[in-house]
């Protein structure tokens, strides 16, 4: 700090990206199967190091993320996407949108 600067300085130099954020409301008891078949659809699109699934299931793509996570509290399946650009994002978050609404058409 003493040679680069003030911290909040340095931290404004740090890039961001647009995060989008969205909620799907679903049966409280659906939303684990929901995100099972979720995960299924996943590794059938996505190459399977680009996929996590410690917190519900995030895939990494050249241009973000996203993730398809159920809430702990509410009868919600929260997707949220981040990008370098607005368009991947909503490229993004759509595709999670796509991917909850095949699943569940699978019930």
């Amino acid at each position: 700090m003493a040679t680069n600067g003030p911290l909040a300085d340095l931290v404004a130099e740090i890039p961001t990206y647009p995060i989008r954020r969205q909620n799907i409301e679903v049966a409280a008891p659906e939303k684990a199967t929901l995100i099972d078949r979720v995960a299924s659809l996943v590794t059938e699109r996505y190459d399977a190091s680009s996929i996590t699934t410690l917190d519900g299931v995030r895939i990494e793509t050249e241009t973000g993320w996203m993730l398809i996570r159920a809430s702990g509290t509410q009868p919600l399946v929260r997707l949220t996407a981040e990008a370098r650009t607005d368009d991947d994002v909503e490229r993004l978050l759509a595709e999670a949108e796509n991917l909850v609404a095949t699943a569940r058409s699978e019930e």
